[in-house]
């Protein structure tokens, strides 16, 4: 047990294929036309399929953002999700 980085992360997560942000940011400009909701799916995609931080996020992103509104926008969109089931 010693021997591991950090016992919280499961092993399977840390082998994981991580996406590129661009990888991201292509799939996401494919589906979507409208620029706010495509950065906002962008804020959510990072948030959800990538390791970085609020506050990393909010750094990548054009319009600059606080870590916060990274929070909301992910919180919304997962919202808008579950309404839609």
């Amino acid at each position: 047990m010693k021997d591991k980085e950090d016992v919280e992360i499961p092993d399977l997560r840390k082998h994981r294929k991580v996406p590129d942000v661009e990888e991201i940011q292509a799939c996401i400009e494919k589906c979507c036309d409208e620029d706010g909701m495509r950065r906002r799916l962008l804020v959510w995609g990072l948030r959800r399929y990538t390791p970085l931080k609020l506050k990393e996020i909010a750094e990548r992103i054009q319009s600059p953002i606080s870590y916060s509104a990274v929070s909301q926008v992910c919180r919304r969109i997962e919202r808008a999700g579950a309404e839609e089931k």
